[in-house]
């Protein structure tokens, strides 16, 4: 069986491989700096979407289209449904 990881990217953006399986939470790539309705962003994210492996799902409490699609053009491998 393998190993469960999660590898921290940023802000609410973790790997995370269980079972084989990799997925994705709430992806957001830009770099700092950068201010948001009430946060101010001070550090770019530790891994850019051509980093990334390929990955079967993507959990998103809201669906970003124009991040899936950044994620989605990092590798023409990378085809994860949305959830």
């Amino acid at each position: 069986m393998s190993p469960t990881t999660i590898t921290y990217i940023g802000g609410p953006t973790a790997l995370l491989e269980i079972g084989g399986l990799r997925l994705l939470t709430d992806p957001t790539f830009d770099p700092a700096p950068g201010d948001y309705q009430y946060l101010h962003k001070v550090q770019s994210p530790a891994l850019q979407p051509e980093d990334l492996p390929a990955i079967e799902a993507i959990l998103s409490a809201t669906i970003i289209m124009r991040i899936i699609s950044i994620v989605q053009a990092a590798s023409s491998s990378l085809r994860p449904a949305l959830y």
